[in-house]
């Protein structure tokens, strides 16, 4: 008994290490802005990353929207949630969602991140009815980008 009460208290402090990591760094992000002619705010190894990822830069550019709130009904129920990165081209008709996770392990929860990324690309379809909804997953872990939806 004493061993699972170890184990179980390892994977709850785990837990709340990663929670407080993934908190501290949502509050980095969100300061990040790289401009057109390369300037950047924000910190800097991040930014680094960030710049030398594929396909990231544009969700951290002056046009992106940081922390966005949506609200609407699904399934017949009131929900409230909050877009980390949003990019809307009104040209092109295209709304790009992103979420950022710090998993180490890609595949663990995957899936539930996908119906997450779905419900916020549900709620906008309401709002932009006309346009086309791309989600994507950073993974903070490698600063890899995953197009989901």
């Amino acid at each position: 008994m004493t061993s699972n009460l170890r184990n179980l208290l390892s994977a709850t402090q785990q837990f709340e290490f990663a929670t407080s990591a993934g908190r501290a760094l949502h509050k980095k992000m969100q300061k990040i802005v790289i401009y057109p002619n390369g300037d950047t705010c924000g910190d800097r190894e991040l930014v680094a990353k960030i710049k030398s990822a594929p396909g990231i830069a544009d969700f951290f550019s002056p046009h992106a929207r940081t922390e966005i709130p949506i609200a609407g009904m699904l399934n017949k129920k009131f929900v409230s949630r909050r877009i980390d990165r949003i990019i809307v081209d009104n040209d092109k008709n295209i709304v790009k969602i992103m979420d950022y996770k710090t998993d180490l392990n890609h595949e663990l929860m995957r899936n539930m991140y996908i119906s997450q990324l779905s419900e916020y690309a549900q709620l906008l379809r309401d709002i932009y009815p006309n346009h086309t909804i791309h989600g994507y997953i950073l993974w903070t872990s490698d600063f890899t980008l995953d197009q989901v939806i």
